[in-house]
């Protein structure tokens, strides 16, 4: 019985990190047609900049109540009619003529991807234990990771083949087909669910705990969105790869963000199983994150490409930090508040995922140079690193959650 429910609960994680990945496929498409766009529809940096950032006005900003219908209702349901939005606002983005209509494609596209965290550490909560969250949580989010990675290889080359129209049609409509084991695999909804109880959110905007992970996610993300909406055009603008190279060049650091997160949340899971605090691991892999991070500093002042593409897939080990940055809301919060604290942290993250692309848009416009937004992200991460290991108080679970979870448990 045991080793079925085992099974049957990384059967779901693997689901979800499908999902994740065609998420980011989705998400990250227009990163890598970008170039091709801006010239049919004449975009210059700056509005390049606006569609960028346009995903994360609706995706920040849905975190809260996202996170609410998450923990509120059936997952299952919540989480199979947000796909079905976000795969056809994808699709749709291949008929867009301008700038408004890429901008409407975006919006909507960030409200049916909100669920993608909320929903994912919804599902952890109710399947793991919270000192053991941070692998589960790795390793659904590595699906984020190997999409850039891959996406960016065959994004390209649907790109370069079919044109950036056809680019959207496919990816949009083919993940559609992830319903479908959706709705065959993931249990019924079991019909309990802890008391609706009212939401003290006066509480809920000073605990020190979730403001901490809150600016620190914050900065996370500004790193993570800069990389990921700037590192194709970087590549193709100042480092001078062409296209198909960046087919391999653009995928790397994805590929290794995947690998170190996975081998962070394992390695956390590790030691704390050999006994190590879990407050120390967590918060230290974090920190050790963020530091590998600052290695785009040199990537951006090097002469040599090479040299800067080195440092560029070094900083990509920073992503050890991801599985523990999302397991301290499994650990920390209430039970029938897990998806609302992620929620919470993914909304003022997404704050930085907002600013990131349109601010590197307009320093690049204004600059010339790509520098000054390397520097900037650079300072972002060394907050990042003081929220999680200075605000952030000593992590331990929360007892009611650890108890109720107990209880659910067979």
């Amino acid at each position: 019985m045991e080793l079925t429910r085992q099974r049957g609960r990384w059967t779901l994680i693997g689901l979800l990190s499908a999902a994740t990945f065609i998420n980011y496929l989705d998400r990250g498409t227009l990163a890598v047609a970008l170039p091709v766009i801006s010239r049919d529809l004449r975009l210059g940096p700056a509005q390049q900049g606006i569609a960028l950032s346009a995903f994360f006005w609706t995706y920040a900003a849905m975190q809260i109540p996202m996170g609410r219908l998450v923990d509120r209702y059936d997952i299952k349901r919540v989480y199979g009619v947000a796909f079905v939005l976000w795969s056809l606002a994808a699709a749709a983005t291949g008929v867009v003529n301008g700038l408004t209509g890429l901008l409407a494609c975006r919006v909507l596209l960030g409200i049916g991807e909100s669920v993608y965290l909320p929903g994912g550490m919804k599902v952890v909560s109710l399947h793991f234990r919270g000192e053991e969250s941070a692998w589960p949580a790795g390793v659904f989010d590595l699906g984020a990771k190997i999409g850039l990675a891959i996406g960016t290889a065959v994004d390209v080359w649907l790109l370069v083949k079919f044109g950036w129209r056809s680019l959207f049609f496919r990816t949009g409509l083919l993940g559609l087909l992830w319903v479908l084991p959706w709705i065959w695999l993931y249990p019924a909804d079991p019909g309990a669910r802890p008391p609706r109880a009212p939401m003290n959110w006066r509480a809920l905007a000073v605990n020190r705990t979730l403001v901490g992970i809150s600016i620190g996610f914050f900065c996370w993300d500004f790193f993570w969105y800069f990389v990921v909406s700037w590192l194709p055009t970087y590549l193709y603008d100042v480092r001078h790869v062409s296209l198909p190279r960046i087919g391999l060049l653009g995928a790397l650091p994805f590929l290794i963000f995947g690998a170190s997160e996975g081998l962070g949340g394992w390695g956390a899971g590790a030691l704390v199983r050999a006994g190590a605090s879990l407050s120390l691991v967590t918060k230290g892999a974090i920190a050790i994150g963020f530091a590998l991070g600052l290695l785009i500093v040199p990537a951006a002042l090097a002469e040599s490409s090479t040299a800067s593409i080195g440092f560029l897939l070094a900083a990509s080990l920073s992503g050890i930090a991801c599985g523990n940055m999302l397991a301290i809301p499994r650990i920390r919060a209430p039970e029938n508040q897990v998806a609302l604290w992620t929620g919470v942290q993914n909304c003022v993250g997404n704050i930085g995922g907002v600013l990131a692309p349109a601010i590197t848009g307009f320093v690049v416009a204004r600059t010339g140079s790509y520098v000054p937004a390397f520097l900037t992200v650079s300072v972002v991460l060394l907050i990042g690193i003081v929220a999680y290991t200075v605000l952030v108080p000593t992590l331990a679970p929360d007892a009611t959650a650890t108890s109720a979870a107990a209880q659910r448990r067979p």
